[in-house]
């Protein structure tokens, strides 16, 4: 199988390999092994850090939802994530709420699209609350989810009870940020 997809979290797996969660245009939410990726010389060095974007294709798994990585073309590193520590907790904040909500290898390129753009933006401007609220706003509407009339603070404990880990530390920083 092959898709577009952005890598949004990437787990030891043994000493040589790696799990990672991709989120795909059409194929939604999958995970791959990326068997020896962390050998040196191997086909894989410098394609499985987070948020790398690109083709990725994958022997699908008759057994499991963990598919094995066959193949990744990069198209896009989005380097400048790396440039603020806030950005990157709000990126990486993203990634842990679509991972919570969206089902996996269920297909909502709508999802793809809103993170992709978010990824964008984050590049060219520093994260804020207003930010973290619309992005999770769109992914609550395109899941069905988003009720206009509460608060975002009701809508995140009614969606996702347990806070994604980055959470915490993603509104201390934006909270010192918008103190300067």
């Amino acid at each position: 199988m092959e898709d577009n997809g952005i890598i949004l979290r990437r787990l030891p797996y043994s000493e040589t390999s790696y799990i990672l969660s991709w989120l795909t245009e059409q194929h939604g939410l999958i995970r791959t092994l990326a068997k020896g990726a962390a050998r040196p010389k191997q086909a894989f060095q410098g394609k499985t850090d987070i948020f790398l974007q690109g083709r990725v294709c994958w022997i699908p798994s008759s057994r499991s939802q963990l598919h094995v990585l066959k193949e990744v073309s990069i198209e896009h590193v989005n380097r400048e994530l790396a440039r603020s520590y806030t950005s990157l907790l709000a990126a990486t904040y993203f990634g842990e709420v679509i991972e919570l909500l969206a089902e996996p290898q269920t297909p909502i390129p709508e999802i793809y699209d809103l993170f992709n753009k978010a990824l964008g933006y984050l590049q060219e401007k520093p994260a804020s609350e207003l930010l973290v609220e619309r992005f999770e706003r769109k992914l609550l509407d395109i899941l069905g989810l988003n009720h206009d009339e509460k608060s975002i603070e009701q809508l995140r404990r009614h969606a996702y009870p347990h806070q994604p880990k980055t959470y915490r530390q993603l509104k201390e920083e934006l909270a010192k940020n918008s103190a300067h």
